[in-house]
């Protein structure tokens, strides 16, 4: 890390994320899987609240019966927003729990859905510990380039296709079948292609912003 600093400490209960927090020079505390009850998530949030300095769950952020991380987040501290218009992964939380010690402890409430999961931490939590840790540069390169085949996406949300880009001939093209539950698109990636909420279709041949997931951060 750079400039050193203690490593920051860091409650989830997913093995991918706590490869990714690796990373980014984090100490992952894994809080195991909880219970899809209000008393057990609210137990485990006050126990990684007690020994983290930041908090990361997957899953429970919705608005099914058994999606409690709002409501117990909101008792035990505050909620700052919910859900945002992305896809994948537009129901993503954020807010902050009050520690024994009174520090207020970020928490990050990512989707149960592994690809919306790994892409929330991706542009959301990855940013937030590398500036935690004392970085300056936060995101990842962003480049215009050429798409090879064409893609629809959901009207009035900010779509997050998974790609790989050749930047032998500065083109880029999807993973296959792009549904939130496919993990494949994401581990083929090698970068994500960002499409505004105002465009519904990008045609074979047209111009995409694509965000290099496997370079570091430069800005």
């Amino acid at each position: 890390m750079s400039p050193p600093r203690a490593r920051k400490r860091l409650t989830h209960v997913d093995r991918h994320g706590a490869a990714r927090m690796v990373d980014v020079g984090a100490t992952p505390v894994t809080g195991g899987i909880v219970r899809d009850t209000a008393d057990a998530l609210r137990s485990a949030l006050r126990e990684a609240a007690a020994r983290a300095d930041v908090i990361v769950t997957s899953g429970g952020v919705s608005v099914g019966d058994h999606d409690h991380v709002k409501p117990v987040v909101d008792e035990l501290g505050s909620m700052d927003f919910w859900s945002i218009a992305i896809r994948p992964g537009r129901p993503l939380a954020f807010g902050e729990l009050r520690a024994p010690d009174h520090r207020d402890i970020p928490i990050f409430g990512l989707p149960g859905n592994p690809v919306s999961s790994l892409l929330g931490f991706e542009l959301f939590v990855r940013p937030a510990l590398l500036r935690m840790a004392g970085r300056t540069l936060l995101h990842r390169p962003r480049i215009e380039a050429r798409l090879d085949d064409a893609l629809d996406t959901p009207p009035g949300l900010r779509f997050f296709a998974r790609g790989i880009y050749d930047p032998a001939t500065n083109t880029v093209r999807t993973t296959g079948p792009q549904g939130s539950g496919i993990l494949r698109s994401m581990a083929l990636a090698n970068c994500f292609i960002d499409v505004p909420e105002t465009v519904q279709r990008v045609e074979a041949g047209g111009t995409v912003t694509v965000i290099r997931t496997d370079l570091p951060e430069d800005h």
